[in-house]
């Protein structure tokens, strides 16, 4: 997981050559954020589909 974060943070910081480093976090944060909760609830959403498809089964 922290060599996601690094790498992440590596790649934040290069498109944005010459600019401080909080810059980019503070640019890209929101959309990363947007993009930590939409996988949240696609998690969520698929693990109960999951549960409810697997009573019938068990």
């Amino acid at each position: 997981m922290n060599e996601l974060i690094v790498s992440l943070s590596q790649w934040l910081l290069t498109l944005t050559q010459g600019a401080e480093p909080w810059d980019s976090f503070a640019r890209y944060l929101p959309r990363l954020m947007e993009g930590v909760w939409v996988t949240l609830q696609l998690v969520i959403v698929s693990g109960i589909v999951g549960f409810i498809m697997a009573i019938p089964l068990a």
